[in-house]
Protein backbone atom coordinates (compact mmCIF):
# COMPACT_ATOMS: atom_id res chain seq x y z
CA UNK A 1 0.00 0.00 0.00
CA UNK A 2 1.17 3.23 -1.04
CA UNK A 3 -0.43 5.70 1.81
CA UNK A 4 -0.91 9.69 1.68
CA UNK A 5 2.28 10.40 3.82
CA UNK A 6 4.38 8.93 1.56
CA UNK A 7 2.86 10.09 -2.21
CA UNK A 8 2.91 13.70 -0.29
CA UNK A 9 6.51 13.32 -0.66
CA UNK A 10 6.89 13.10 -4.23
CA UNK A 11 5.20 16.53 -6.26
CA UNK A 12 4.83 17.49 -9.85
CA UNK A 13 5.66 21.56 -10.04
CA UNK A 14 5.06 24.65 -12.41
CA UNK A 15 8.32 23.97 -13.48
CA UNK A 16 8.26 20.12 -14.20
CA UNK A 17 4.93 21.30 -16.49
CA UNK A 18 7.08 23.61 -18.37
CA UNK A 19 9.98 21.46 -18.63
CA UNK A 20 7.13 19.26 -20.26
CA UNK A 21 6.05 21.88 -22.42
CA UNK A 22 9.30 22.73 -24.06
CA UNK A 23 10.53 19.66 -24.33
CA UNK A 24 7.59 16.70 -24.59
CA UNK A 25 7.10 14.98 -27.42
CA UNK A 26 5.25 16.00 -30.35
CA UNK A 27 2.61 12.81 -29.84
CA UNK A 28 2.44 13.90 -25.90
CA UNK A 29 1.48 17.74 -26.55
CA UNK A 30 -2.46 17.14 -25.96
CA UNK A 31 -1.45 15.13 -22.89
CA UNK A 32 0.51 17.75 -21.31
CA UNK A 33 -1.63 20.51 -22.29
CA UNK A 34 -4.39 18.38 -20.29
CA UNK A 35 -1.83 18.04 -17.37
CA UNK A 36 -1.24 21.72 -17.30
CA UNK A 37 -4.88 22.86 -17.31
CA UNK A 38 -6.08 20.67 -14.67
CA UNK A 39 -3.18 20.44 -12.33
CA UNK A 40 -3.82 24.37 -11.71
CA UNK A 41 -6.90 23.53 -10.09
CA UNK A 42 -4.84 20.83 -7.44
CA UNK A 43 -1.68 23.52 -7.03
CA UNK A 44 -4.68 25.73 -6.02
CA UNK A 45 -6.18 23.15 -4.04
CA UNK A 46 -2.59 22.23 -2.05
CA UNK A 47 -1.96 25.52 -1.77
CA UNK A 48 -4.90 26.09 0.61
CA UNK A 49 -5.14 23.00 2.17
CA UNK A 50 -1.41 22.02 2.74
CA UNK A 51 0.74 25.33 2.18
CA UNK A 52 2.04 23.52 -1.03
CA UNK A 53 3.28 26.28 -3.71
CA UNK A 54 2.47 25.38 -7.06
CA UNK A 55 2.95 21.71 -6.87
CA UNK A 56 0.56 18.85 -6.30
CA UNK A 57 1.45 15.07 -5.19
CA UNK A 58 1.48 12.70 -7.47
CA UNK A 59 -0.61 10.06 -5.63
CA UNK A 60 -2.12 7.96 -8.39
CA UNK A 61 1.33 8.34 -10.42
CA UNK A 62 3.45 6.82 -7.51
CA UNK A 63 1.05 3.99 -7.02
CA UNK A 64 1.21 3.00 -10.36
CA UNK A 65 5.27 3.07 -10.69
CA UNK A 66 5.08 1.16 -7.69
CA UNK A 67 3.93 -1.97 -9.56
CA UNK A 68 6.35 -0.96 -12.57
CA UNK A 69 9.33 0.53 -10.04
CA UNK A 70 8.61 -1.22 -6.65
CA UNK A 71 12.77 -0.53 -5.60
CA UNK A 72 11.85 3.42 -5.69
CA UNK A 73 9.92 2.55 -2.22
CA UNK A 74 10.87 1.37 1.12
CA UNK A 75 8.16 -0.56 2.10
CA UNK A 76 7.93 -2.36 5.50
CA UNK A 77 5.14 -5.41 7.05
CA UNK A 78 2.78 -3.96 9.25
CA UNK A 79 -0.34 -5.11 10.61
CA UNK A 80 -2.58 -3.08 9.76
CA UNK A 81 -6.76 -1.91 9.29
CA UNK A 82 -8.89 0.08 7.89
CA UNK A 83 -11.15 1.96 10.42
CA UNK A 84 -14.89 2.46 9.63
CA UNK A 85 -16.17 3.76 12.68
CA UNK A 86 -14.07 6.73 14.14
CA UNK A 87 -15.10 9.92 14.16
CA UNK A 88 -12.34 11.51 13.22
CA UNK A 89 -10.11 8.48 11.43
CA UNK A 90 -12.94 6.97 9.09
CA UNK A 91 -11.68 5.38 5.97
CA UNK A 92 -8.02 5.46 7.08
CA UNK A 93 -5.63 2.84 7.63
CA UNK A 94 -4.38 2.28 10.90
CA UNK A 95 -1.16 0.59 11.97
CA UNK A 96 -1.02 -1.69 14.70
CA UNK A 97 3.11 0.00 15.61
CA UNK A 98 3.52 -2.14 18.88
CA UNK A 99 6.07 -4.82 19.13
CA UNK A 100 4.17 -7.15 19.25
CA UNK A 101 0.73 -6.19 16.99
CA UNK A 102 -2.30 -7.64 17.58
CA UNK A 103 -4.71 -5.63 15.41
CA UNK A 104 -5.38 -6.09 11.36
CA UNK A 105 -3.42 -7.94 8.74
CA UNK A 106 -0.19 -8.30 7.86
CA UNK A 107 0.35 -6.05 4.37
CA UNK A 108 3.77 -4.31 3.02
CA UNK A 109 3.09 -0.17 3.79
CA UNK A 110 5.28 2.00 1.56
CA UNK A 111 7.16 3.86 4.11
CA UNK A 112 9.30 6.24 2.10
CA UNK A 113 10.22 6.92 -1.36
CA UNK A 114 12.63 8.15 -3.62
CA UNK A 115 10.82 11.14 -4.67
CA UNK A 116 13.59 12.83 -7.13
CA UNK A 117 13.58 9.23 -9.10
CA UNK A 118 10.03 8.76 -8.95
CA UNK A 119 9.22 12.51 -10.44
CA UNK A 120 12.04 11.77 -12.97
CA UNK A 121 10.46 8.52 -14.19
CA UNK A 122 7.27 10.08 -14.69
CA UNK A 123 8.36 13.02 -16.60
CA UNK A 124 10.53 10.87 -18.62
CA UNK A 125 7.40 8.85 -20.32
CA UNK A 126 6.26 12.67 -21.93
CA UNK A 127 9.77 13.31 -22.90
Amino acid sequence: MVGLDVTLETLITSEHLELLKRHGKEENRAVIEFMDQSLQHYFHFYREANYIMNAAPMHDPLAMMAALHPDLLTCRQMKVRVEHQGEHTSGMVVADLRAQPKVGEYIEIAVGVDARRAVGIFLSAFM
